[in-house]
């Protein structure tokens, strides 16, 4: 029961799922960015460029965008030292998606974000109201259930991330028409991926996802 007494209604399993796929769009830039770090054998650490890096990251979030039936708008590893991201950094690429073919107007960069990472955790908190006991042990565990889907999708669609990001790092930036050669188009005449979870309903305002820059050379830190 909420405050006053009233009842507190019951989350669709839609509804679940969009906050879902949210969580995991936010969590996959970093997945991936780890992802492209492994080396070849246990203990080995692939050496990658601070632009590399990047790439893989924001590719991440196109992969689960596109997985969760969204458009992809562009992408860019282009640092932008006139965006704040968190309280110390700076965006250091941009992710653009929405649900439509084409972003409705301009596509126009904030002076502040939020790190995925506080974005994911907010809804990992939202979706813990749902669980036997909501609170923040709940939202622990939906986040460490909603982290081994994202690492489980970003092994699945490997290829398709590191084809991309190769390209992404050899142009800096690439476009929707870009994007959809190599990940390809939703998969079903729905508008969703298949088996993934629904898209975000309409009105949802279009996000950019960034990547933390880096705070002095060769240093690289993930939101």
């Amino acid at each position: 029961m909420a405050p006053g007494g009233q009842a507190v209604p019951v989350a669709s399993a839609d509804a679940i799922a969009v906050l879902e796929s949210r969580a995991i769009t936010f969590l996959a830039g970093a997945a991936a960015a780890r992802r492209c770090l492994r080396g070849s054998e246990p203990g080995w650490r692939r050496m990658r460029t601070a632009d590399e890096v990047r790439a893989f990251h924001e590719c991440g979030h196109a992969l689960a965008r596109r997985c969760a039936g969204e458009f992809n708008w562009a992408l860019s590893i282009i640092p932008d030292d006139g965006v704040r991201l968190g309280k110390n950094g700076f965006a250091g690429g941009f992710s653009w998606g929405g649900l439509t073919p084409e972003p409705l107007g301009p596509i126009e960069r904030p002076a502040r974000i939020d790190t995925d990472f506080r974005e994911a955790a907010r809804i990992c908190l939202a979706l813990s109201l749902v669980e036997p006991a909501p609170g923040v042990r709940a939202a622990i565990l939906v986040g460490n259930r909603l982290r081994a889907k994202t690492r489980a999708l970003v092994e699945k669609e490997w290829p398709l991330i590191a084809r991309l990001a190769a390209e992404l790092v050899e142009h800096r930036e690439l476009g929707g028409a870009e994007i959809q050669r190599i990940l390809g188009s939703r998969s079903n005449g729905r508008g969703r991926a298949v088996g993934s979870p629904p898209p975000l309903q309409p009105g949802a305002s279009p996000t950019a996802r960034a990547f933390v820059g880096p705070k002095s050379a060769g240093e690289v830190s993930h939101g």
